[in-house]
């Protein structure tokens, strides 16, 4: 922390730094807002952390952004999208696969990553496996 700074700008500016890091990209932007985790091109939108964040609050603000890095770092959109299947289920079946790839790439190169991807991971499936849960009961 430099002098005059508080723990919420500390935090921020470390996240961005790792952020950028990882995906070994000197154009990446990191932003913080009160809205849901993001990737737009080259710019990674992670929320807000909370005034006094937990470890689990850390692991998820760390977990997200590490997702979004390494997805940078390894992924190549051309590629994907000469590659990607027609229909829905088998686009996203696709689109799942390649995070999965891309976060293995990342965890094996880098070991603290892997624990940063866990709760971010356990934290998406739980909420998809709600989502879908409540779209099969809509029905």
């Amino acid at each position: 922390m430099t002098q005059g700074e508080t723990q919420d700008a500390t935090l921020r500016r470390a996240i961005a730094a790792a952020t950028t890091a990882v995906a070994d990209r000197r154009d990446v932007s990191v932003t913080f807002a009160n809205d849901p985790p993001s990737l737009q091109g080259t710019r990674v939108q992670i929320p807000n952390p909370p005034r006094n964040p937990s470890a689990a609050d850390l692991g998820q603000l760390r977990g997200a952004a590490d997702s979004f890095a390494v997805r940078l770092r390894h992924h190549d959109p051309k590629v994907h999208a000469e590659c990607s299947p027609l229909g829905a289920e088998a686009r996203a079946a696709f689109d799942a696969c390649e995070q999965a790839r891309v976060e293995g790439l990342g965890a094996r190169s880098m070991a603290g990553l892997a624990g940063n991807l866990d709760p971010w991971m356990t934290r998406e499936l739980t909420q998809r496996s709600e989502e879908h849960t409540s779209e099969l009961q809509s029905h």
